[in-house]
């Protein structure tokens, strides 16, 4: 098995006459261009004509880049199977279709798909929540490779090992790849990312693979509001040095344009070396310029506030949506230590907080709920609960996708009492809309009886718990 390296979290896999790549994503910024590539990709879009299959783990922009897909010519476009996962909402499948690939398949979880002779694949979610990534194995007779990228599975994988056997190569993330906390809480973000490394750790102790390859990290957070980010992420020398110090696997770190046969020698210092020299390159601005914004003035914002309103409470009877978020603050305010009793009535009367945003660029402050959408209020910055620019509130108001990027590239910084508090109760006052909006667009019901039977489950589990 010949795997060949392209780019973050891209790498193609070739056995028999089977080309396979994953989730391409060779150039440009993702994530409202609030990331950006660590290193160019060598591989051109030309070089599709050899490619026979493409996986994509789920519609993250960094795994399934419709910009990027395009870019392939139709005739490239047409020779390819595409590979997917079954969703609710089977945008991607629509998409893959709409634009001329020439077969689309959508994958059974944990079933075994013959592609050819030498290679067969498993594909299965990992659906411990509403944003379900998938991993991947390929199967040939020279060898097993797990792709795991940003999934995690910690709590699948002994389920994972007793569905695809003996792994050789384990592929999967090794840094953070999302907001975490404001610009001083730098201790947070070394213990989220040693978090990220003893779950690669124990990726390996149940999984056993021969080699590791690190990737799905190469990217870089590029915009003057998030770059602070990169300072604590996981280096790709210190995570091959951590996986020889704690497992008997081998690192095999790969740089774009890189080829591995699976049990051959690979130049994992030489890689190493040059993504050094990539991020040398990103510390200086006038080499990697970061995305730079422009101001969206306040009317824009109202009216885009008004268009998201209504569109929430479109999204099925408006009671049902008050309730809906109703929960959502019962259990915000429970991070905030609310008694029970007044946080149990405040839930009887479906009470929804207002968030309170300031918009940093604009030196104003407007609260956003159901009844009024987004209004001007009269707060300083410390009183509001998130501060961001107006580019990304906008985005936030137009797309049903806009508060998952907006955590993804965090470009926002959250209340400074943070550290009083739960993690993410004061973000999560106004995520907790654009997350109804994100469930409804991904094929969630969100209507009266699907809610019926999640609160029968709910109650369920919490009877099991207390027998």
């Amino acid at each position: 098995m010949l795997v060949e390296f392209v780019n973050h979290a891209s790498l193609i896999v070739t056995a028999g006459n089977v080309r396979l790549i994953a989730d391409p994503w060779l150039e440009g910024k993702v994530f409202h261009d609030g990331w950006d590539l660590v290193a160019r990709s060598v591989m051109t879009f030309e070089d599709f004509k050899d490619i026979t299959h493409i996986w994509f783990s789920h519609e993250h922009p960094d795994h399934f880049l419709p910009d990027n897909l395009k870019k392939i010519s139709p005739e490239h476009r047409r020779a390819i199977e595409v590979l997917f996962q079954k969703t609710r909402d089977k945008k991607v499948i629509r998409y893959c279709r709409g634009i001329g690939f020439g077969k689309v398949t959508e994958l059974r979880p944990q079933t075994w798909i013959k592609l050819d002779d030498q290679m067969h694949v498993m594909n299965c979610p990992n659906d411990t929540n509403w944003l379900a990534d998938s991993w991947l194995c390929v199967r040939s007779p020279t060898g097993t490779l797990l792709n795991l990228n940003d999934c995690g599975a910690s709590d699948k994988l002994h389920a994972i090992k007793k569905f695809v056997g003996e792994v050789d190569v384990l592929a999967t993330q090794f840094s953070y790849a999302q907001w975490v906390n404001n610009y001083d809480a730098v201790q947070r973000r070394v213990e989220h990312d040693r978090d990220v490394l003893e779950t690669l750790k124990l990726q390996i102790e149940v999984l056993k693979p021969r080699y590791v390859i690190p990737f799905a990290s190469f990217s870089w957070f590029c915009t003057e509001d998030n770059f602070y980010l990169n300072s604590e992420k996981n280096k790709i020398r210190d995570v091959c040095e951590y996986i020889r110090q704690n497992s008997k696997a081998e690192p095999i770190a790969m740089y774009p344009g890189d080829r591995w046969i699976i049990g051959g020698r690979h130049e994992t210092a030489s890689a190493i070396a040059r993504y050094e020299r990539d991020t040398e390159q990103i510390a200086d601005p006038t080499l990697r310029p970061r995305t730079q914004r422009e101001r969206v003035d306040a009317p824009i914002l109202i009216e885009a506030g008004q268009s998201f309103r209504r569109r929430l409470n479109a999204l099925t009877h408006p009671l049902l949506v008050r309730a809906r978020l109703a929960w959502r603050c019962y259990h915000n305010r429970a991070a905030f230590r609310v008694g029970r009793l007044a946080n149990l009535a405040k839930l009887a009367m479906l009470h929804v907080a207002p968030a309170r945003l300031f918009v940093t660029d604009l030196g104003q402050a407007f609260t956003l709920d159901l009844s009024r959408g987004l209004q001007p209020a009269d707060a300083p910055p410390e009183a509001c609960d998130i501060r961001l620019p107006s580019a990304s509130l906008l985005y936030c108001l137009k797309f049903a996708w806009g508060g998952e990027t907006l955590y993804v590239n965090g470009c926002f910084q959250e209340n400074d009492n943070w550290k009083d508090v739960a993690s993410m109760a004061y973000p999560d006052r106004f995520f907790k809309y654009c997350n109804l909006l994100r469930r409804a667009d991904l094929g969630e019901d969100i209507g009266w009886r699907a809610t019926f039977n999640a609160i029968m489950r709910r109650l369920g589990r919490r009877r099991r718990r207390k027998s």
